[in-house]
């Protein structure tokens, strides 16, 4: 065994080992950074799932979204978050990727992807903070709950093909140039509600959870998330779709992630940039 497989294998013992001891309540601060780390995953998860199952990222590294969750699960978010980010700014930067036809999500998957978040990730991550007395019970929990980011581009892929036929079919007929996208309602009514929780988890812990074990990674995972969410402005600017000023903007998301949250936020500016498109996409389209 190399020097690195068991740097690694360490690194995972640690924090596993540290995950339980918060949730034990061995020591309440890791209980705190806990619950405040894994609440401000939600949203980029959400996102993630949503970037891979969108048109014009298919067959590229960003739809390899189990990858990634594998690899940010049992090594460190904080590491693969910003490596995921530099990935889709370099399959995003030629212009033609930006064309309107390859924006929309099957309306099958966008239907599915807050109740594979919800079911996928969030209500295993509730459970985790139930404060079970057995130590078995909650190493038992803390297992499965490894897998949960996993399961949600596979639950939405399950739930997609339960989709009702006719909606399907009805998102596959041409539209005109003013017909909103199919798409667009429930990927907003994800952003918000992944939003919301974001903003939940980030009131109720901000004060001890940027304090103790996880520092590193938070500090990785909201330096990273927050130049994500400026890029997608800057992006839109750059291609003809907005004309919002980048210096105020990248202010108003700095104060936004203090405030509500990096995840609260990104989820905001995901919604303002689908909206974008979708006005953009159509409106010059032929009737």
């Amino acid at each position: 065994m190399t020097t690195v497989n068991v740097i690694l294998i360490l690194s995972i013992a640690l924090l596993l080992w540290s995950r339980i001891r918060g949730l034990k309540d061995w020591d309440p601060c890791f209980r705190f950074s806990n619950l405040y780390f894994l609440g401000i995953i939600i949203q980029p998860i959400a996102i993630w799932t949503v970037e891979a199952f969108r048109k014009r990222n298919l067959l590229t590294a960003v739809s390899m979204v189990t990858i990634w969750y594998t690899l940010s699960q049992f090594t460190r978010m904080g590491i693969y978050m910003p490596l995921y980010y530099a990935a889709y700014t370099f399959i995003s930067a030629p212009e033609s990727y930006w064309w309107p036809l390859n924006r929309e999500v099957p309306i099958q998957h966008a239907d599915s992807m807050i109740w594979a978040v919800m079911i996928g990730y969030t209500l295993p991550t509730i459970i985790l903070f139930v404060p079970w007395k057995d130590p078995f019970t909650l190493q038992n929990i803390e297992a499965c709950w490894q897998l949960s980011p996993m399961l949600v581009p596979l639950l939405c892929t399950i739930f997609a093909y339960f989709h009702p036929f006719q909606r399907s079919k009805v998102a596959q007929q041409p539209r005109k140039a003013n017909e909103i996208p199919p798409d667009i309602e429930p990927l907003r009514r994800l952003y918000v509600v992944t939003g919301i929780l974001g903003v939940l988890f980030h009131e109720k812990t901000l004060g001890e959870g940027v304090k103790f074990m996880f520092l590193i990674d938070v500090w990785a995972l909201e330096v990273a998330t927050y130049v994500w969410s400026c890029q997608a402005v800057w992006d839109l600017k750059r291609v003809g779709r907005s004309d919002a000023d980048i210096p105020k903007t990248a202010a108003l998301i700095a104060v936004s992630t203090v405030v509500l949250g990096p995840g609260a936020t990104l989820c905001a500016v995901w919604h303002w940039r689908e909206t974008q498109l979708a006005k953009t996409s159509f409106a010059t389209a032929p009737t």
